[in-house]
């Protein structure tokens, strides 16, 4: 029993036995060695990318994207985004978050994109098109967005730079 306030060894396993799995938060992807430098273009470059295999990612889950930026040089501003895609490409990709630096002081930048995925074909962020930190603890006057993503294919998530000098060098840390 509860002996002020621990729970005995016994009671412990116990507890943890009666926890479900399927609602048990889940690393689907984690990488924290740098990227390699984009620098020398003005181009949104993919920087790291994971494919999510298909139906890995069902109705009712809540995925959390966390990525942080290094940046080299003050030239002008850089930008990390997120994207979803059927393939490991830019080119038809959908943009589903974004974080700007500011001009010579932002040498250091992240990004938080929380999507909830409503079914296995929509899934909504807070604005895929504003430029924000996080999405959890801000007032937005706008609706959110709802994603076309069908969660039964192979889903690639895509974290891309764009330098606005190409000057000015950036990684992903994570």
């Amino acid at each position: 029993g509860i002996t002020d306030g621990y729970l005995s060894s016994v009671d412990w396993i116990t507890f943890n036995s009666k926890a479900s799995t399927s609602n048990t938060p889940q690393v689907l992807y984690q990488d924290t060695s740098n990227s390699t430098a984009i620098t020398g273009n003005t181009n949104n470059n993919i920087a790291k990318s994971f494919l999510i295999p298909a139906n890995t990612v069902v109705g009712g889950n809540i995925l959390e994207l966390l990525a942080r930026s290094i940046k080299t040089g003050a030239n002008n501003i850089s930008t990390l985004r997120f994207h979803h895609n059927t393939t490991n490409s830019l080119s038809g990709a959908t943009q589903i978050g974004i974080m700007s630096s500011a001009v010579g002081v932002s040498l250091f930048f992240g990004k938080e994109t929380i999507m909830v995925v409503k079914s296995s074909t929509s899934t909504e962020v807070a604005l895929s098109s504003f430029s924000t930190t996080t999405d959890r603890a801000n007032l937005i006057s706008n609706s959110p967005t709802s994603l076309a993503m069908n969660w039964a294919t192979d889903v690639w998530i895509i974290i891309a730079i764009q330098n606005g000098s190409s000057a000015d060098s950036t990684v992903v840390s994570f």
